[in-house]
């Protein structure tokens, strides 16, 4: 046989260069492996690579996978099935296979704890526990970490187990749950510094401070001041002036306390000249033979029986603040202070305004509502728009139609006065459509101001909208000045049924001033859904979502024109998640909104002075619930967040009105919000500053039915700016219980917050389709404290915050007999939220408001006179099938406790 020579040699040759390439090794295939640590004895864990190839491992160290794999192989390390009791994490596991053997898998079981000390006195030590023990002493400033490991998944909470010598020694972020890292973000503090700010101090002069009558402080000028003198938690503070300076005098607030966890900052000291002046004005419209008592900043009570000028017995010094309210109001009487609040300059203050008058106080004004006919019904109800009369209420006026066209609320012009927050806030003028019998739709106004004659309508614009077109939905309404009620105009859609569900139709704008043959004007805009922007009361921009461009514009007025983009690639309209509208200065602080862009749904702030948009959270798959509240400070909201097998997760979340970094103070566990066995879920109902509430609902659903015998509901608490995996029940209803209301309010104004709950507890027995219901009340102090006993037969309603009767206000029906859901046989009361007492409403021919059978009702407030307004619906009866749906009005004379209730014969009445 012949041998080719040629062929030998080139095998040989490959042979030397395969050699050659593989220095560390002869083999073509590597092994993958690593080390595991902090498994516990007894247990196992088994490793996967590449999702199989399956190891178990039952000590710490080496380990290595069974399969090797060739150069440029993948592979990746995960863990199969976790120890008993452990959790085990990898890293460095997954890679790609070079010319070794993989031996840097990691596989850890247990992270340490630890963190950082400060403010350790020299000389003394403190001794720090983990879970109760692992005992570590410390005796310097610095980080330190516990002895004792943990496994992924298992709780830590570090403590103060021996405080040193002299010191208190306070833990932050001490507690949680280990993940796959080391902690290290636990901080022991032992001594906070305390300060403030200095205001009005004059220039060239300087002021000594003392903090516990020692440790002075000389600061020369306004600002930041910090002694230097750090105090320990729980340690008290009070901040003196040793020294004043020359030609003023200074005053500290908010002084004194106790050193909690965190550094003082809040004391205030303030500067102003040494002279003294009055704080006085004009009282008017007194009756004789009644008087009227007047306070200034809360105390230097004056009694005025007559009027004329008037001055506290009080002088102040310049600089300092003055409110002057109305302490006692006159008989049958209610007075208005005007200009009452500011700052007092270098002379006497006379400008304060008292004005007094009967039936409601203040101006008086037409309320409108509107009526509709009950269908099928005889003799036929009533159409069209009346009105009747705010301050003779008690004469139970007529119905005075102006129209017996149907009619649609375009807006209303309301007149808001302010000096250091709103004095008047009172319907002026209204827009509405109006649709004659030949299907025709005009724009008229009718000015309320004033009840001594009939106002008139007047025709708004040319515009007609034929009976093949409709205005397709109440639109937007503003004014451009809110102390000039007539700059009211409204952006309205009219088009087709198609067009209107389609936001296809014309968008038009009509301002109140526009006469009857005023075109409207067309403007190129595709949404009624608009946020107007005000500062010191002028409309400085409009918001909207611009769908030609998918974006977020401002437009700079009511033109609609020169937009300019604050947040793009959106993929829907905006939602409104909050704002705030600050009553001293009349200007929008922000507004938060929740949009969806084309990668995640986020929360965005738009600043009212700048206006300019700051994202403030990527709420990644999650949405904003509704509704989000909010306090002096901040904004609370929750995330929601779907989950697998249709579940919902809820993390309640807080945010500076400012803006800033939100921080989740909750995350619920998962539930199923709707499904065939019912319903459930979390919903906020307000913070008093420091602690926010929430409620958490069940309503089961049995052979179809929701079963209210099975409802039960829960009352949390959390408080805020602290991170919690476990809210404090504040009150819990078992089955059978519901809570259909449940609000804040507190005894006297105080901003958004609110110190008192207010529960209505339903509570439901029998079977389908005979449920029985019965009501009881519950206020319960939201900081804690005893509660009052609940309140059979009787609800909580709350009643709308506009001035400052209505601040904070609360209604109460009492003695309910009804068992269907209503408030019938219940009298209706006002209630003094500061010692929980009620007045009952009284009404037409002198005796108690009582509810009619199968009733309810709902009061709110449309003016700073102390009218409210409402409706009464008998939507239980109709539930139950005793009776034709029927909606009645209601106005309520809030300074005498009269409710007059609107009804006609056959018609469906609701306030406008």
């Amino acid at each position: 046989m012949q041998v080719d020579r040629m062929k030998i040699f080139a095998a040989v040759f490959s042979l030397l260069v395969a050699i050659a390439s593989a220095p560390y090794s002869h083999a073509t295939n590597f092994t993958i492996g690593g080390k595991v640590s902090g498994l516990n004895s007894g247990t196992s864990v088994t490793l996967l690579d590449n999702g199989g190839d399956a190891l178990k491992v039952t000590a710490n160290g080496s380990f290595t996978f069974a399969t090797a794999l060739p150069t440029g192989a993948t592979y990746s390390v995960t863990v199969g099935t976790q120890p008993t009791g452990e959790t085990c994490a990898v890293t460095a596991g997954s890679g790609t296979v070079g010319t070794r053997n993989v031996t840097t898998v990691k596989v850890a079981c247990k992270f340490t704890i630890g963190g950082t000390l400060s403010g350790l006195n020299s000389g003394t030590s403190v001794i720090l526990l983990n879970n109760g023990g692992d005992a570590l002493t410390m005796s310097a400033d610095g980080k330190f970490t516990f002895k004792t490991a943990l496994v992924t998944g298992a709780t830590y909470k570090v403590t103060v187990g021996t405080q040193p010598t002299g010191e208190t020694c306070t833990v932050t972020g001490g507690s949680g749950t280990v993940g796959t890292k080391n902690v290290t973000t636990v901080k022991v503090a032992c001594k906070y510094t305390i300060g403030g700010t200095v205001s009005g101090l004059n220039t060239g002069t300087s002021v000594t401070l003392l903090d516990n009558g020692g440790d002075a402080l000389t600061v020369t000028a306004n600002g930041k001041f910090t002694f230097k003198t750090a105090l320990v938690t729980g340690a008290a503070y009070s901040v003196t002036v040793g020294t004043q300076p020359t030609g003023e005098s200074c005053t500290v607030t908010g002084g004194s306390g106790t050193v909690g966890t965190k550094n003082v900052t809040t004391v205030k000291v303030a500067c102003a000249s040494s002279q003294t002046f009055t704080i006085g004005g004009t009282l008017s419209g007194l009756s004789a033979g009644k008087s009227v008592t007047l306070l200034d900043n809360g105390g230097d009570s004056l009694k005025l029986t007559a009027n004329g000028a008037f001055t506290f017995h009080t002088p102040l010094p310049s600089g300092a603040a003055y409110n002057v309210t109305v302490g006692t109001q006159p008989s049958g009487e209610t007075c208005t202070v005007m200009n009452g609040s500011g700052t007092v300059g270098n002379s006497n203050v006379t400008n304060v305004g008292v004005a007094c008058s009967t039936g409601g106080g203040g101006s008086a004004y037409w309320i409108p509502y509107s009526a509709t006919p009950i269908p099928n019904v005889t003799p036929a109800g009533k159409n069209g728009l009346f009105l009747i009369p705010s301050d003779k209420l008690t004469s139970a006026p007529a119905p005075t139609f102006v129209t017996t066209d149907t009619t649609q609320l375009l807006g209303i012009g309301t007149q808001i006065t302010s000096n250091g927050g709103v004095v008047t806030y009172s319907p002026q003028v209204i827009m509405y459509a109006d649709t004659d019998s030949t299907g025709k739709t005009r724009i008229f106004g009718l000015t309320l101001a004033g009840t001594s004659t009939v106002p008139t309508p007047t025709q708004i614009s040319n515009l007609v909208v034929p009976s093949t077109q409709q205005i397709c939905a109440v639109g937007a309404s503003a004014e451009t000045d809110v102390t000039q009620p007539t700059t009211l105009f409204v952006v309205l859609e009219v088009g087709t049924s198609t067009q209107c569900t389609q936001q296809a139709g014309t968008f038009e704008v009509v301002h109140y001033t526009d006469s009857k043959t005023t075109a409207p004007v067309v403007v190129t805009i595709q949404t009624t859904n608009i946020n107007g922007i005000y500062q010191n009361g002028k409309l400085t921009g409009l918001l909207l979502y611009t769908g030609t461009t998918d974006s977020f514009d401002v437009y700079p007025d009511d033109t609609f024109t020169s937009p300019t983009e604050k947040i793009t690639s959106l993929v829907s309209a905006p939602s409104y998640v909050a704002g705030v509208l600050d009553p001293a200065t009349l200007s929008t602080s922000e507004l938060f909104f929740q949009v969806t862009t084309t990668t995640a749904n986020e929360l965005y702030r738009i600043d009212g002075a700048t206006q300019a948009a700051s994202l403030i959270q990527n709420l990644m798959t999650g949405t904003i619930g509704n509704p989000a509240v909010q306090d002096d400070s901040n904004l609370y909201y929750t995330v929601m967040t779907p989950g697998a097998s249709n579940t919902t997760t809820d993390t309640f979340t807080q945010v500076a009105l400012t803006g800033g970094t939100p921080k989740a103070l909750y995350t619920t566990p998962s539930f199923v919000a709707a499904s065939a066995s019912g319903t459930e879920g979390y919903q906020l109902i307000g913070s008093n500053d420091s602690v926010v509430a929430l409620e958490f609902g069940s309503n089961p659903i049995t052979g179809g039915i929701q079963d209210p015998t099975k409802s039960t509901a829960t009352i949390y608490t959390l408080k805020a700016g602290t991170t919690t995996t476990t809210p404090t029940t504040l009150a819990n209803y078992t089955a059978g219980n519901q809570l259909p209301e449940v609000f804040l309010a507190a005894p006297s104004g105080s901003g958004y917050s609110a110190s008192i709950l207010f529960a209505t507890v339903q509570n439901a027995t029998g079977t389908f389709p005979t449920f029985k219901y019965g009501f009881s009340a519950v206020s319960i102090p939201l900081n804690g404290g005893t509660p009052p006993a609940p309140i059979a037969k009787s609800a909580y309603e709350p009643l709308a915050i506009i001035s400052t009767h209505l601040t904070d206000s609360v209604w109460q029906v009492t003695g309910i007999t009804d068992t269907d859901g209503g408030f019938g046989g219940g009298t209706a009361n006002l209630v003094n939220v500061s010692n929980l007492t009620d007045t009952p409403f009284t009404t037409t021919g002198g005796g108690d408001y009582v509810f009619a059978t199968g009733f309810t009702g709902g009061l709110f407030a449309i003016s700073s006179n102390n009218i409210a307004l409402g409706f009464f619906i008998n939507s239980p009866a109709v539930i139950q099938g005793t009776g034709t749906l029927q909606e009645n009005g209601a106005a309520a004379d809030l300074t005498i406790d009269f409710l007059y209730p609107v009804s006609l014969t056959n018609t469906y009445v609701l306030p406008y």
